[in-house]
């Protein structure tokens, strides 16, 4: 799935771009592009193995944290900053991509990873920090 609002003319760039990318891999049949805006993640995240996003910018990703919540095998591209959010779940290469989704994962060891590095406890005191409160 590709999912987002779109609210620029960017947009038919991008899925033009993005079709043409599938055809050359040979990905038709695995990869469903959707303009839908998505009222539930959790929801949309149901029935998938993995999500793997190619942002090339982007901040705390609320459909990646979710998705590592449910323990799926969650994959951002390596946009600068990413490894300080994600740690080693980050990519930066297809050949990278290729091996990380190819190998084996423990769905559990997605959802520790943010229980453990962002919970309320660890994340409002830097937000507070932050806001200057």
């Amino acid at each position: 799935h590709v999912q987002g609002e779109w609210r620029h003319d960017v947009w038919r760039w991008y899925f033009a771009y993005m079709h043409h990318i599938i055809k050359e891999m040979g990905l038709e049949d695995n990869i469903i592009i959707s303009e839908e805006h998505v009222p539930d993640i959790n929801q949309w995240l149901e029935g998938m193995d993995y999500l793997v996003t190619f942002s090339h910018k982007d901040a705390f990703s609320l459909p990646v944290a979710e998705a590592m919540a449910k323990g799926l095998k969650t994959l951002p591209h390596n946009f600068m900053g990413a490894k300080d959010i994600w740690g080693e779940y980050v990519w930066t290469t297809f050949d990278e991509l290729s091996e990380m989704l190819t190998g084996d994962y423990n769905s559990k060891e997605y959802n520790d990873y943010v229980a453990t590095h962002y919970y309320n406890e660890v994340v409002m005191p830097k937000w507070e920090q932050f806001m200057g409160i």
